[in-house]
């Protein structure tokens, strides 16, 4: 509900800064905690975040290729159908 009231507003924008603000001040010690303890941890956790997000790309990628691959083989299906007379119920060749 308060997302719905300062979506529109320019309160938003202050909303979002006040959001990253209050996680940064109580995120940043938790993190610094991890940092001297185990700094690999913390740089497995970065590395990981990152290959997310350049594997989103590639990901988003693949899924449009096999969707217009698909769409592109029922098409032909469909064609197919209705040059070979197995498809009845087409109205452009009424």
């Amino acid at each position: 509900m308060v997302v719905l009231i300062v979506m529109f507003c320019a309160w938003g924008i202050l909303s979002v800064f006040a959001l990253t603000g209050f996680m940064g001040f109580t995120l940043g010690p938790m993190v610094g905690a991890y940092w001297t303890a185990a700094p690999a941890v913390v740089m497995q956790a970065l590395a990981g975040l990152g290959a997310v997000f350049f594997q989103m790309p590639a990901l988003s990628l693949a899924v449009s290729a096999m969707f217009v691959l698909l769409m592109s083989g029922l098409i032909l299906f469909e064609t197919s159908r209705i040059v070979n007379g197995g498809e009845t119920y087409h109205s452009f060749f009424r």
